[in-house]
């Protein structure tokens, strides 16, 4: 039996056997970052320097690389610097492979260095991380060619220490991880 089979047979189950129901699976997702100009992203997720007039950058070293701030694109806007660079593509499994257990983990870790080339020159504020479904055949879905009557997804953006200003051509490195904490970003 297939995934689709066994959804079809929920259905059924379910009571909603000739409703017309389509399940439409993605084959895997495509993660993916740009390097992007967002001053207000970069001011808003300044953690304070001092407090009570004691300084406590020191501190800086427990907090995670890039700081990370969740918004949609109407409330933190960004311009991009780079292309959408690819990070990893995860695949799902198919209702065999779902039982072997090695055969799929999205909480493996990864650690690995991205190189995106800086297409347009500017002060980089952040990192943005994005999605993309990837269905059989050649359809793709992405996070930013959603209806303009849908509501707006959030996405990750990882706030650069510092500013940076990059020229177009220049390649940025970036260090990404991944492990069941999630994603971090820092500067390779």
């Amino acid at each position: 039996r297939t995934a689709l089979s066994e959804v079809a047979a929920e259905c059924a189950a379910a009571g909603r056997e000739g409703a017309h129901t389509v399940v439409v699976a993605p084959a895997a997702v495509r993660i993916m970052l740009q390097v992007v100009h967002s001053p207000l992203a970069s001011a808003d997720s300044r953690a304070p320097r001092t407090v009570l007039g004691v300084d406590i950058s020191a501190m800086d070293m427990a907090a995670p690389p890039f700081e990370t701030l969740h918004a949609a694109p109407s409330q933190v806007p960004s311009w991009p610097l780079s292309e959408r660079a690819s990070v990893l593509t995860w695949h799902f499994p198919t209702t065999d492979e779902a039982r072997d257990k090695d055969a799929f983990d999205a909480d493996d870790d990864l650690d690995v260095t991205v190189y995106v080339p800086i297409t347009s020159s500017g002060e980089a504020h952040a990192v943005s991380l994005s999605r993309d479904l990837l269905f059989q055949g050649s359809a793709t879905l992405t996070e930013t060619s959603q209806r303009s009557d849908a509501p707006e997804v959030e996405y990750p953006l990882f706030i650069l220490p510092q500013p940076l200003r990059l020229q177009a051509g220049a390649t940025l490195a970036l260090h990404v991880r991944h492990s069941a904490a999630g994603f971090s970003i820092s500067l390779a």
